[in-house]
């Protein structure tokens, strides 16, 4: 069956690979083949064209590059359902060529364990685009070599357990011009299981517009081990939620506008102890949420801080300065251990503007830790530059039942 422009394979049209391995499916410049091929197992080639899957199912069966889109092809899955198929997008091309390989996910599902974006030989450039739907993967990696790839995530949730731009084990191709980027301006990237590698790595630029990124632990304790920056011309905004704690670990700099965390902890941490990290950002934790430096972290700097309804979580010695102003309203602070006895210790400290209720709110917070008998924790403030102190006494003429509550 050959056609020119776009073809559109819907409902009379379920020429998929089964999992039975009953036929191979080729898409080169247009033309639509099914093969009979022994015992091996099935696979679809695209090259060359645009190809909308709409209204369909297909499966396949897991292996190495089931469902290729090379040689400049783009393919869009509009309202389908894929599973089975393990997918390269780019790699392949004649000399010259330039248009890059596409896989857009407009809407419904993409279910498989591994998505690679290029390889490192690729001549062909490499995109993968989702604007709705549910793409769910065990691994996108980014395969760097020759030609840039591109995640591009607009809309819908992508549910995976890494999301790779380049496995830094592995040399970059040194003759390419190889570039992995990650650009956010809607959607959801959800943390599909708790490993111990980061969630999200190694992209060598991660931008977020107005739309936002959602970051959802989805119960689980996970890592990002990546900076972001806004993308040109908008002021992006990154949203954590889902409960458990999401470390992030900033490698390169992290400059988004706005951050909130409205579920479960962000942990801010770093790969060597006692560091100082800065997140030129607004930071927001509310309903609940908690900020933490429990951890690697000693000093963090940021923009802004507004914690309603949140607990800020710290190392005894550890420190938060805020370039700008501060908001504080139902606050409780928690020590990973009980600071030392008979010590004063700048904990937070504000440049710019704090109201009276929020200086209020912070000394009166909750310390939701429990203190040798006889001793108490006290929370203070100071002016013109203020700067939040804990206190740790000894309680000499007080009894326990006469502690402020």
């Amino acid at each position: 069956m050959h056609h020119s422009g776009q073809i559109f394979l819907g409902e009379a049209n379920k020429s998929y690979p089964s999992a039975e391995g009953i036929c191979n499916l080729y898409m080169t410049n247009s033309t639509l083949t099914t093969v009979r091929d022994g015992d091996k197992y099935p696979y679809v080639y695209i090259a060359n064209g645009t190809y909308v899957f709409k209204d369909c199912t297909a499966k396949g069966v897991t292996y190495d590059y089931a469902f290729n889109v090379q040689y400049g092809a783009e393919v869009i899955i509009d309202n389908s359902a894929f599973s089975g198929f393990r997918y390269r997008i780019g790699g392949e091309a004649a000399n010259g060529w330039t248009r890059p390989s596409v896989l857009t996910l407009k809407s419904g599902s993409l279910k498989t364990d591994k998505v690679f974006l290029g390889t490192v030989s690729s001549k062909t450039s490499a995109v993968l685009h989702q604007e709705g739907g549910l793409l769910t993967v065990n691994d996108l990696q980014a395969c760097v070599g020759a030609q840039p790839v591109w995640l591009h995530l607009e809309g819908g949730e992508l549910t995976a357990q890494y999301v790779r731009g380049m496995d830094k084990t592995k040399a970059k191709n040194p003759s390419g011009d190889g570039f992995a980027r990650l650009t956010a301006n809607g959607g959801r990237i959800k943390c599909g299981k708790a490993v111990a590698s980061p969630l999200i790595v190694g992209w060598d630029l991660a931008e977020v517009g107005e739309k936002g990124l959602v970051l959802d632990s989805d119960g689980n304790a996970c890592t990002v081990n990546q900076g972001f920056v806004n993308l040109e011309g908008e002021s992006g905004r990154i949203l954590k939620t889902g409960g458990g704690a999401l470390t992030l670990m900033v490698p390169t700099d992290y400059t988004v506008s706005e951050t909130c965390v409205d579920n479960g902890s962000l942990v801010v941490s770093a790969e060597t102890a006692d560091a100082s990290v800065t997140l030129v950002t607004a930071l927001t934790v509310t309903n609940g949420a908690a900020l933490s430096t429990v951890g690697n972290a000693k000093d963090l700097t940021v923009g802004s801080l507004d914690i309603n309804s949140a607990s800020l979580k710290l190392d005894p010695g550890d420190s938060i300065t805020v370039t700008g102003g501060a908001a504080f309203k139902g606050l409780a602070l928690e020590f990973s251990t009980v600071p030392a006895l008979n010590e004063a210790k700048d904990i937070l400290t504000v440049c710019g503007s704090v109201s009276a209720d929020s200086i209020k709110a912070f000394t009166s917070a909750v310390i939701n830790n429990v203190f040798p008998a006889g001793t108490y924790g006290k929370l203070t403030a100071r002016t013109p530059v203020v700067s939040l102190t804990n206190e740790f006494a000894v309680m000499r003429a007080k009894s326990a039942a006469a502690l402020p509550t």
